[in-house]
This record gives C-alpha cells, structure tokens and sequence, in this order.
C-alpha cells in the first residue's frame, strides 16, 4: 500500500521498448539503491513497479512496465 510518503526521487534514464513492454531504468540516490533487491516493489507516481535489476555502477534499478489491460 502506498503511504504517500516520499523516501527518494528519481529520474528516468534508460527506456527501451520491446512490443507493447517497456523497460525503465530509473536513476536514484544510492541509499536507495542499496535497499532495493530485484522482485522488489516500488512505487513510481504512484505506480508500483518490481525491480527487475539494480546496476550499482551507473546508480539505476530496472522495472518493466506495460499499458493496462
């Protein structure tokens, strides 16, 4: 459940799209980053995303996203 507090802000970096899927790479401080495991959820405007990898050489955690069905 969000709790509408925000521990961090991000920015968008990296966006691939592959068919109606997309994979964001999201920039984000790295106090962040080093709690963040993959399968993680995080909300993204209010989105939740799961971490599908963290790249801790550029400070950026990947999530896929994809249109509503």
């Amino acid at each position: 459940m969000f709790s509408g507090i925000i521990e961090a802000l991000g920015r968008i970096v990296v966006l691939q799209e592959k068919a109606e899927e997309y994979r964001l790479g999201i920039r984000t401080p790295r106090l962040l980053l080093a709690s963040l495991r993959k399968g993680d959820s995080i909300a993204v405007e209010g989105i939740c995303l799961t971490v599908v990898r963290r790249d801790w050489l550029v400070g950026t955690f990947m999530a896929d996203a994809t249109g509503a069905t």
